[in-house]
């Protein structure tokens, strides 16, 4: 990623970390499926001290990435760099089973088979996450069917929410 950026290196800081869902706050018909919490796996860039005394101004509200069905983080690695110009902090997110975060093969088994408990099994995995990093509020950005996430948080959760940014979504009809 930092080979796409167009900014010098000591102006940002790229880290990556795990970050702990409890079990306890999803919709698991079985409390005690997995032996181990979930981790949400992500990608952060911040800008360094060196950057902020000679910044434009930029949003202090970061900037939350959701990608799309089957993808990573690293879907945006072209881009994370560049966002931090506009952002103070950019977090681009493996959603569970994707990337790097938790793979428990079988968990959405324990999901009611609805689209609604899918959704908050998601959903309550993006505010464990929220909370566990600190966010009061975030700019969520969500591709296809991060997107389709993302409405699906911000319709629970629009308080956490300070914008909503929508990258050709799923679930919107041709019309």
């Amino acid at each position: 990623a930092t080979r796409f950026g167009d900014r010098d290196m000591s102006e940002y800081q790229m880290t990556t970390h795990d970050t702990t869902i409890p079990t306890q706050v999803l919709p698991l018909s079985k409390k005690n499926v997995l032996k181990e919490d979930l981790q949400i796996h992500s990608l952060k860039v911040t800008s360094t001290e060196n950057n902020k005394v000679n910044q434009t101004k930029k949003q202090e509200v970061p900037l939350v990435i959701l990608h799309g069905y089957m993808n990573g983080a690293l879907y945006f690695y072209r881009n994370v760099v560049g966002l931090s110009q506009y952002f103070d902090t950019v977090y681009s997110l493996d959603t569970p089973g994707c990337g790097l975060s938790t793979r428990a093969p079988g968990l959405l088994s324990h999901v009611d088979n609805s689209v609604e408990a899918t959704e908050e099994f998601f959903v309550e995995s993006l505010e464990a996450w929220r909370k566990a990093n600190g966010l009061d509020k975030m700019i969520l950005a969500g591709h296809s069917m991060g997107g389709y996430l993302s409405v699906a948080y911000c319709e629970k959760y629009p308080e956490r929410v300070e914008q909503l940014v929508l990258l050709s979504p799923v679930g919107v009809p041709k019309e």
